[in-house]
């Protein structure tokens, strides 16, 4: 039985995701029977496409040791895991996210789902890695 807290943030999060969030399409993809290989696309689940947001926070510098003009020295940066948030479409309320997933965002963009995981109201999250530029 749903609580009456996560039937609330359903209703309230439905028009939210679907006004706000962008279009993403997902390809779901699994291991290469040689572990050597690169993933192949897991038939056994559906390609979908989802409305999604993207966050990214801001990261802040590392300032381990004071800059030292003397040296070529620089601060580092600690990044953020950036990562995408999917309210379940309301035909597909079991959608499943897995490590290694490939998202497209709706500019081309394509993205592997890093560590997925649900939340109790059922939002995915999945923080993702740019497989580097428009492919």
């Amino acid at each position: 039985m749903v609580s009456t807290f996560v039937a609330l943030a359903r209703d309230k999060l439905t028009p939210a995701f679907a006004l706000h969030g962008e279009a993403w399409a997902h390809q779901p993809m699994k291991p290469a029977a040689d572990r050597a290989a690169a993933p192949v696309v897991d038939s056994s689940r559906p390609a979908q496409s989802l409305s999604g947001a993207y966050f990214e926070d801001e990261g802040k510098p590392l300032i381990l040791n004071a800059y030292d003009p003397r040296t070529d020295q620089r601060p580092g940066v600690a990044s953020s895991h950036p990562r995408v948030e999917f309210w379940p479409p309301p035909n597909n309320p079991v959608f499943v996210l897995r490590e290694g997933d490939i998202l497209t965002r709706d500019n081309g963009r394509k993205y592997v789902v890093g560590a997925p995981r649900v939340t109790k109201t059922g939002i995915v999250i999945g923080t993702v890695n740019s497989l580097g530029g428009w492919i």
